[in-house]
């Protein structure tokens, strides 16, 4: 486990200096540390890339004011590949904020290419993605906070691609926007 008390666990912020991590199938839990008085993202990528290779089950904890991932900025890239197509990559948010578990926009990308868990305890939205950025997800379960959430909220051109290679199926519990 990868533990932090503030800020990004994993973060690329120089489209120079990418950041590529190769787990050989092995699992990983990113989170914030016990007592961590600060939000803690997990995978940040502003302008630049973070492309996780090979995962086992991957879980990613966000705590307070932040996301699982959170991509902004053109050139901005999360990529992250599972080593079979039954690993899972688990994001969770359980501060009270209003930010997204998994927020991408201003031309960012992700991709998670293996069956995804995410969940948003409180606040608002599981999936954001706004102003020309692009979700690719393979397939799995999205849940919001609540009934009255919303699971993937889409604006100003984002795009979210769910299960292109139709072996896959979504779960979601909140509304689609």
């Amino acid at each position: 486990a990868l533990k932090g008390n503030a800020g990004a666990i994993i973060g690329a912020t120089d489209n120079a200096k990418p950041v590529t991590i190769e787990m050989g199938g092995n699992d990983l839990v990113l989170g914030a540390a016990d007592g961590a008085s600060e939000a803690v993202q997990g995978i940040v990528a502003n302008t630049s890339k973070v492309e996780i290779k090979d995962a086992g089950k991957l879980t990613i904890q966000a705590n307070g004011d932040a996301s699982a991932i959170y991509a902004t900025g053109n050139g901005a890239v999360v990529n992250v590949e599972t080593a079979n197509e039954y690993k899972v990559v688990k994001l969770e948010a359980n501060g009270t904020s209003d930010k997204a578990v998994l927020h991408a926009a201003d031309g960012a990308q992700v991709e998670i290419g293996g069956k995804i868990n995410i969940t948003k305890t409180s606040g608002n939205d599981a999936i954001f993605v706004g102003n020309g950025a692009q979700v690719v997800l393979k397939g799995g379960v999205i849940v919001s906070a609540d009934d009255d959430g919303v699971a993937i909220r889409i604006v100003d051109g984002g795009k979210v691609t769910i299960n292109q290679d139709g072996t896959q199926k979504v779960v979601t519990n909140g509304d689609i926007v």
